[in-house]
């Protein structure tokens, strides 16, 4: 076979453990910085969260309106385990790895790491809350989530995404009149709550993408996202619609009614697609002497 040794003398060579890794957080970390000795952790990003309300204080928003806020917030966390490399003995301890026609020669390192995982989520990546003039309000959230994380055993990536919209919208309604009776401290509330996701898991393959490229004269660096170089672990879209009446007749009397509707449209998945109602039905009633 032909070997491939360090062919530009930078002390890295390809496909090596911490080659591997290196190339991963430069992928998928903006700003690939490193702050730990062993060169694995990156600089940390921060967590924030953004609200604004100023939007009620606008004319038109403001005759309709009783409040108006915008929400934005973003969490993040890196995480990769590692151990001593017990082969490490010396700088003349070599190791190799077969690539199709080629094989790769290296020194053993010290440190080995055996997975790296990074996620990200926007919840929400933007948010509207509204308070309309009325007891009516509504609540609109685009959030995002990213998942990545990298075996060297194998040199797959796992790629995780999953967008989600959500509405809500209420309505509530104090001291309402009924026969009978004069005085009543009793709220009717009416709640509406309809989300839809959509989840794509999936492995991209790209040990067997880098053996194609050997082989395969007219490969181009897009087809190592395609064809079997990525393994589709499950790709679906979910709806749910929970509509909700709850009515308290006194402080002592409550009752409310909720109902589910879950669709789950499977597009390649171990779940299939299926269609879910469930509905309950709660009356609390509290007594004292």
């Amino acid at each position: 076979p032909i070997i491939v040794p360090d062919a530009n003398s930078d002390g890295r060579t390809v496909l090596t453990n911490a080659s591997v890794v290196n190339d991963f957080r430069e992928a998928f970390v903006r700003g690939g910085t490193t702050v730990d000795d062993l060169g694995i952790a990156p600089f940390p990003k921060p967590t924030w969260q953004i609200t604004y309300s100023g939007l009620s204080d606008w004319p038109l928003l403001r005759k309709l309106t009783s409040s108006v806020s915008l929400r934005h917030s973003y969490s993040g966390d890196y995480a990769a385990d590692f151990n001593t490399n017990t082969a490490f003995a010396s700088d003349d301890t070599l190791r190799t790895v077969d690539l199709g026609s080629r094989r790769i020669e290296f020194a053993v390192e010290e440190f080995q790491v055996n997975n790296v995982r990074i996620n990200e989520s926007y919840r929400p990546l933007l948010g509207v809350d509204v308070t309309w003039k009325g007891a009516i309000s509504t609540s609109f959230s685009w959030s995002k989530s990213n998942s990545y994380s990298l075996s060297t055993a194998n040199f797959e990536v796992s790629e995780n995404k999953t967008t989600e919209l959500q509405m809500d919208v209420s309505y509530q309604k104090s001291g309402l009149k009924l026969p009978f009776f004069r005085k009543l401290n009793n709220r009717l509330q009416l709640q509406l709550s309809i989300a839809r996701s959509e989840t794509l898991d999936q492995r991209l393959r790209l040990r067997r993408a880098l053996e194609q490229a050997i082989t395969d004269p007219e490969f181009i660096l897009e087809n190592a996202l395609e064809g079997d170089n990525i393994s589709l672990v499950t790709a679906h879209t979910r709806l749910t619609m929970t509509p909700r009446i709850a009515y308290q007749f006194s402080n002592r009397v409550q009752a409310d009614f909720t109902l589910k509707y879950e669709k789950f449209d499977s597009e390649d998945s171990r779940q299939p697609s299926s269609v879910n109602i469930n509905g309950t039905f709660n009356i609390r009633v509290s007594i004292a002497n």
